[in-house]
Formats: C-alpha cells, sequence, structure tokens
C-alpha cells in the first residue's frame, strides 16, 4: 500500500508543481489500490491516496477552467488520458476510509493556533 500510495502521490505532486506528465501506468496504480487489502492499511496510507485524489481533482479542474470549459471536458494535458483512465478506476473507499483519515489528520490530529484552522 505505501508504494502505490507514495507512486500516486509523487507523479500527481510533480504534475501539478513541475508540468510533469502522468505516466502511461497511472490509471494501473489506482486499480492496484483498489485491489489493496485495506483491513491492513496505515492512516499516512489513507492520507496519501486521498492527497493524491485531491491533487488529481485539482488538476482536472485547473485546467479545465483555465480554457473556460466544464471540468467534464478534459483538457489538452499531453497525459489527458492518463487523468481519464485514473479518474475510471479510483476505488470505492476514497470516498470513506480514506478521507475520514485524511480529515482526522488535518483537523482533528494536529494542534494548530486559531487563525490557522480559519485558513
Amino acid at each position: 500500500a505505501r508504494q502505490v500510495a507514495t507512486a500516486l502521490w509523487s507523479f500527481l505532486s510533480l504534475a501539478a508543481t513541475r508540468g510533469a506528465p502522468l505516466p502511461r501506468c497511472y490509471g494501473d496504480l489506482w486499480r492496484a489500490a483498489g485491489d489493496l487489502d485495506t483491513r491492513a492499511m496505515l492512516d499516512v496510507n489513507w492520507c496519501n491516496f486521498f492527497h493524491a485524489y485531491l491533487i488529481h481533482t485539482e488538476l482536472i479542474g485547473v485546467s479545465a477552467m483555465s480554457k473556460g470549459k466544464d471540468v467534464e471536458a478534459v483538457l489538452d494535458r499531453p497525459d489527458a488520458a492518463s487523468l481519464v483512465d485514473g479518474a475510471r478506476n479510483f476505488p470505492p473507499w476514497l470516498a470513506t476510509d480514506a478521507e475520514e483519515a485524511w480529515t482526522r489528520n488535518a483537523f482533528e490530529e494536529v494542534e494548530g493556533s486559531m487563525g490557522h484552522r480559519e485558513v
């Protein structure tokens, strides 16, 4: 789980911050994530998967919005096929277990000032 989560997060981070294209195996990584035994998943893995998902949705949103199009009208990015393939293979636990772990980590398990909480 750790390797798949880290690979997804890394590829997406580079795509978002450096404009690096996603590899052709991107959809396969999401398929592999869906095949994992979630009973042994650690919170850090859940968080990495959900953070990767957030970056993915941001890449689609920003690219589509910059062209004045709906998010569904995906992109003129060279890796558009990989983005679409990845989205088709999001595991069902992304919206439940992964989001819950990420939210807990981001808001409940940290100590921050009121200013940070407001942001």
